[in-house]
């Protein structure tokens, strides 16, 4: 293969537009600003005031720029645009000379950014990426079949602006698009021998090698490649700030001769800093971004970036195909068609109806097993369902333990009594719960679960911790890390630090089963929704405001209803989003959105519901801020009742409940009450955990403040 010496781009000598330009009258257009240059032209704000008022964008050749190669350009451009009706296309909406014969065409005003700035500022998720880009791929589907090859793709001729609340991608500057066919195929065919057409890092390696006349669509599935690229790593395959001090030709060189690397690779060797800025962009993590992008999307670009062309897709068509069937966890066609893996596939669209099946299977073939086989395994298949039900004779009884721990007539004392009897009796399970009294790993690992859980609950964190551990080392031992408790069993562990205020280990916990969670359930599944919303808990208490609500943020555009049915991820979102607003000093907009989450879930009919008390505490806290403190008191004190009747007295809600309400209660200038609910709330923070945790500090400096007042 030859590699081009020195090729260069096509362009010509800059002449930087006049600003005197501002305010003059091109026909029926008033030059209102700049909004752009390119070699040959400039791009204006214009208002357009005969027949329609309006602002387009005019783009007009520069003062002596117009000679007859490049008015023959600029007006391929013009037809080329004229020729396309897509909604992803900015459309030309007029054309003429100005007094001194330098042409112009007026196009729609796209009021955006290029799509990676867009993606970057938003956050986009990696799934919301692939579906911006799925209109990119439309939009030149569209060129293609009108005959034209743009030659120039990249995120700045990519422009996303908010249209009626959602993001829609429009492709731009056609300034060296080449038609295939036709007359005009004639005005496009001027460029050079050995010129390099497009800009670099997102050519094609034809266009590198100058191959003029023999370039066809395939060239533009190249740039889509690139630009599905950098979406999803931040950067293009071959970057020329990577490569700078190689050499002059080092870029051309590896566009035409280097393989590029798979980008789940790239993602895997960034330095720990720029992976997780990377990542965060993608409100993920780098673990998980590397685990999307292996496999479907490696394979998914690395086609589109084939050195020989043949082996690309055949259309831009053939490309969002296969990047729909990605989303839809179908098989692509860019990966090898391997047993396996369409076994694989097939069992992620339909779980259910294969476990089923596979069990049927699995049944129907037990029944085939012939006699002298069963003869073989009976003594065996005897043993094996005694000693299993020894083991369920055995958590059976540690169950009825417990039960006859807290049975109401054996107990005085109320509820805190019951609550020492619980614990006592949890303890006394969490004893025997050892693998030579249950030889069933998994089962060991879900009693260990629900005791620990249970346990944290009530405020015995250590305990809970020991349980929770032990339950996630079984797992890891029996090389079970994939299965489906692992997620809520790291959300439990980091529960119980997150009570001892050990913030950063609770958030390692939660990324860990955010990860786990898009890897077995998918990023819409309720399952990694629900993570999501607990590790923006985390952030926020760690006081990263703004990542808390980035991962809120998407959840309610994503799942808010516009009315019935209620979907509670959503509206656990808002009661988070208000709990961020009131700790960041936005007391208005705190209200507002946990007054809408306390409006949804009252729909639900269940005043006891935890999500609602919990809305209720918040938003009591809000009320108090805005300088509605009686509401407050009313709300929190009904609030406070229900917490210590649902969830116990030294549960972490309650104690948040009790001082929100002390708070109400100081606004109020009742501060003999306020005072006792803060000594109340550092009693039992004080009794449940360490010293140096949030709760316990919190309590401890309400109390002091009070003191002081």
């Amino acid at each position: 293969m030859e590699t081009p010496t020195n090729p260069s781009l096509v362009t010509a000598p800059q002449a930087s537009p006049n600003p005197s330009e501002i305010g003059q009258r091109i026909g029926r257009y008033e030059l209102v600003e700049i909004l752009g240059e390119g070699g040959f032209g400039t791009v204006f704000v214009a208002e357009q005031t005969q027949p329609l008022q309006r602002r387009v964008a005019l783009k007009v050749i520069k003062a002596g720029m117009d000679t007859k190669a490049v008015v023959a350009r600029f007006e391929s451009e013009r037809q080329a645009l004229a020729l396309m009706d897509h909604p992803n296309i900015a459309r030309v909406l007029d054309a003429g000379s100005t007094p001194e014969g330098r042409p112009f065409f007026a196009m729609e005003l796209v009021r955006g950014v290029s799509i990676t700035r867009y993606c970057e500022a938003h956050r986009l998720s990696v799934g919301n990426r692939l579906d911006l880009f799925l209109h990119v791929c439309s939009a030149i589907q569209h060129a293609h079949q009108k005959g034209i090859i743009h030659r120039d793709i990249k995120p700045s001729n990519i422009l996303v602006a908010d249209q009626d609340g959602a993001p829609v991608p429009k492709v731009i500057d056609f300034g060296i698009a080449k038609a295939i066919h036709g007359s005009l195929a004639d005005r496009t065919a001027i460029t050079q021998t050995r010129q390099v057409v497009g800009t670099p890092n997102y050519v094609s390696p034809e266009q590198v090698r100058g191959d003029g006349e023999d370039i066809d669509t395939r060239c533009d599935i190249y740039s889509l490649g690139v630009l599905l690229h950098e979406l999803m790593c931040g950067a293009p395959p071959f970057d020329s700030k990577e490569i700078a001090g190689q050499g002059g030709d080092a870029l051309w060189r590896a566009v035409v001769e280097q393989d590029p690397e798979r980008p789940s690779a790239r993602i895997r060797r960034l330095a720990r800093e720029q992976a997780e800025a990377v990542a965060r962009q993608r409100s993920t993590s780098p673990r998980a971004l590397a685990a999307l992008l292996a496999g479907d999307l490696d394979w998914i670009i690395m086609r589109c970036l084939e050195k020989d062309r043949r082996l690309r897709y055949e259309s831009a068509h053939a490309l969002a195909e296969d990047v729909t069937r990605y989303l839809e966890h179908s098989p692509v066609h860019a990966r090898p068609p391997s047993t396996a893996y369409r076994l694989q596939k097939a069992w992620s669209r339909h779980r259910v109806g294969l476990a089923f099946a596979a069990a049927l299977v699995v049944a129907l073939a037990s029944g085939t097993v012939i006699s002298a086989w069963q003869a073989h395994r009976a003594d065996t298949a005897r043993n094996e369902a005694v000693a299993l039900a020894r083991e369920n004779e055995f958590v059976a009884k540690l169950l009825l333990d417990i039960f006859n721990r807290i049975d109401p007539g054996r107990i005085q004392g109320g509820a805190e009594r019951l609550d020492q009897a619980l614990e006592s009796g949890l303890m006394e399970v969490a004893s025997q719960l050892s693998p030579a009294a249950i030889r069933q790993p998994l089962i060991l690992v879900d009693l260990k679960s629900h005791v620990g859980r249970a346990l944290a609950n009530l405020g015995n964190t250590r305990a809970a911790r020991t349980q929770l551990d032990d339950a996630l080392a079984i797992l890891r031992r029996e090389k079970a890390n994939r299965h489906p408790a692992t997620p809520s069993l790291l959300i439990a562990l980091s529960f119980t630090h997150n009570l001892d205020g050990n913030h950063e280990k609770a958030l390692g916990l939660l990324q860990e089963a955010l990860e786990l969670a898009l890897e077995l359930h998918g990023k819409d599944s309720p399952q990694t929704l629900a993570i999501q919303l607990r590790l923006s808990d985390a952030y926020r208490d760690l006081g990263h405001f703004d990542l808390a609500l980035s991962l809120l943020e998407p959840v309610v555009a994503t799942t808010r209803p516009a009315g019935p049915p209620l979907q509670r991820n959503a509206v656990v979102a808002l009661v988070q989003i208000g709990a961020v607003h009131l700790l960041m000093g936005h007391p208005d907009a705190g209200l507002r959105f946990l007054q809408e989450a306390q409006d949804k879930l009252a729909t639900l009919g269940d005043p006891d519901d935890r999500d609602l008390l919990a809305a209720r505490s918040n938003l009591g806290a809000a009320l108090t801020d805005n300088d509605r403190a009686p509401e407050a008191v009313a709300l929190l004190e009904d609030t406070l009742r229900r917490d210590k009747r649902v969830l116990g007295p030294n549960h972490v809600d309650t104690l948040r409940c009790m001082i929100n309400l002390s708070s109400a209660r100081r606004a109020c200038g009742d501060l003999p009450a306020a005072l006792d609910l803060a000594e109340e709330a550092l009693r039992m923070s004080r009794a449940t955990r360490k010293d140096d945790s949030a709760d316990v500090i919190n309590a401890l400096a309400n109390v002091a403040s009070l003191h002081l007042d």
